[in-house]
Protein backbone atom coordinates (compact mmCIF):
# COMPACT_ATOMS: atom_id res chain seq x y z
CA UNK A 1 0.00 0.00 0.00
CA UNK A 2 1.26 3.28 -1.18
CA UNK A 3 -0.30 6.65 0.17
CA UNK A 4 0.61 9.78 -1.51
CA UNK A 5 -0.22 13.98 -1.02
CA UNK A 6 0.70 17.21 -2.22
CA UNK A 7 1.99 18.86 0.02
CA UNK A 8 0.21 22.39 -1.52
CA UNK A 9 -2.58 21.26 -3.97
CA UNK A 10 -3.30 24.69 -5.44
CA UNK A 11 -1.96 24.76 -8.77
CA UNK A 12 -3.41 21.14 -8.79
CA UNK A 13 -6.68 22.79 -8.36
CA UNK A 14 -6.65 25.14 -10.56
CA UNK A 15 -6.17 23.19 -13.63
CA UNK A 16 -9.04 20.39 -12.63
CA UNK A 17 -7.87 18.15 -10.18
CA UNK A 18 -10.49 16.67 -8.39
CA UNK A 19 -8.27 14.98 -5.45
CA UNK A 20 -4.92 16.20 -3.99
CA UNK A 21 -4.29 13.08 -2.44
CA UNK A 22 -4.51 8.89 -3.43
CA UNK A 23 -3.73 5.48 -2.07
CA UNK A 24 -2.54 2.71 -4.30
CA UNK A 25 -2.75 -1.12 -3.73
CA UNK A 26 -0.15 -2.57 -5.27
CA UNK A 27 1.43 -6.28 -5.48
CA UNK A 28 4.53 -7.18 -7.11
CA UNK A 29 6.88 -9.84 -8.17
CA UNK A 30 10.61 -9.78 -9.24
CA UNK A 31 13.45 -12.73 -10.25
CA UNK A 32 16.70 -12.38 -11.10
CA UNK A 33 18.07 -15.55 -13.50
CA UNK A 34 21.76 -15.66 -13.20
CA UNK A 35 23.46 -16.77 -16.33
CA UNK A 36 20.03 -17.21 -18.26
CA UNK A 37 20.79 -15.48 -21.89
CA UNK A 38 23.97 -16.18 -22.84
CA UNK A 39 25.81 -16.46 -19.82
CA UNK A 40 24.36 -12.86 -19.31
CA UNK A 41 22.21 -11.72 -15.82
CA UNK A 42 18.79 -11.36 -16.62
CA UNK A 43 16.47 -9.99 -14.07
CA UNK A 44 12.59 -9.38 -14.57
CA UNK A 45 9.56 -7.16 -12.55
CA UNK A 46 5.83 -7.52 -12.96
CA UNK A 47 3.55 -5.14 -10.82
CA UNK A 48 -0.06 -5.24 -10.37
CA UNK A 49 -1.40 -1.33 -8.94
CA UNK A 50 -5.15 -0.72 -8.38
CA UNK A 51 -5.40 3.31 -8.19
CA UNK A 52 -7.00 6.05 -8.86
CA UNK A 53 -4.01 8.36 -10.40
CA UNK A 54 -3.85 9.03 -13.69
CA UNK A 55 -0.59 7.45 -15.36
CA UNK A 56 -0.23 10.31 -18.16
CA UNK A 57 -0.88 14.04 -18.12
CA UNK A 58 -0.67 16.77 -15.38
CA UNK A 59 -3.79 15.88 -13.30
CA UNK A 60 -2.24 13.16 -11.28
CA UNK A 61 -5.09 12.45 -8.68
CA UNK A 62 -8.30 12.89 -10.81
CA UNK A 63 -9.83 14.91 -14.04
CA UNK A 64 -11.74 13.01 -16.72
CA UNK A 65 -10.53 9.40 -15.54
CA UNK A 66 -10.89 9.68 -11.54
CA UNK A 67 -11.88 6.43 -11.34
CA UNK A 68 -10.29 3.09 -9.76
CA UNK A 69 -8.34 0.99 -11.85
CA UNK A 70 -6.42 -1.97 -11.94
CA UNK A 71 -2.82 -1.01 -13.93
CA UNK A 72 -0.30 -3.36 -15.02
CA UNK A 73 3.82 -2.34 -15.15
CA UNK A 74 6.68 -4.84 -16.54
CA UNK A 75 10.37 -4.47 -16.69
CA UNK A 76 12.97 -6.40 -17.89
CA UNK A 77 17.26 -5.84 -17.84
CA UNK A 78 20.42 -8.06 -19.32
CA UNK A 79 23.02 -7.03 -17.36
CA UNK A 80 25.74 -6.98 -19.79
CA UNK A 81 28.55 -6.06 -17.22
CA UNK A 82 28.49 -5.24 -13.13
CA UNK A 83 28.07 -1.96 -14.27
CA UNK A 84 26.08 -2.27 -17.31
CA UNK A 85 22.67 -3.10 -17.92
CA UNK A 86 20.22 -2.83 -21.03
CA UNK A 87 16.53 -3.01 -20.07
CA UNK A 88 12.97 -1.89 -21.11
CA UNK A 89 10.12 -0.58 -18.88
CA UNK A 90 6.15 -0.38 -19.29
Amino acid sequence: MQHKSLDDGTVAKLVGAESTSGTDFYLAASKLHLGAIAGYNWFWNVTTRYCKANQLGLLGYGGNNASNKLLFEASTAIFLSRKVALGVEY
